[in-house]
């Protein structure tokens, strides 16, 4: 697995978007309290490779949680 960074993100587009050099995490939630997102390399994995649990000041706009994780590349499994 390729070195992570870890940016803030957009709120928009919601979903798992490809951008320059990562990919952008979108999500929203009304009432979630927190979020964390787990990366896999294979299908049947029990643990991540990489974990990051989203800082609603800087990870979150409203309803919508985000972050860019640059260094990850299109077919990451999350």
């Amino acid at each position: 697995m390729n070195q992570i960074t870890v940016l803030p993100g957009k709120p928009l587009p919601h979903g798992a978007t490809l951008v320059n050099g990562g990919v952008n995490f979108s999500l929203f939630s009304r009432n979630g309290t927190e979020v964390t997102l787990d990366i896999f390399e294979n299908s049947d994995d029990e643990f991540p490779v990489f974990s990051y649990k989203f800082n609603p000041e800087l990870n979150k706009t409203g309803d919508i949680w985000h972050c860019q994780l640059q260094g990850l590349k299109a077919g990451a499994l999350f």
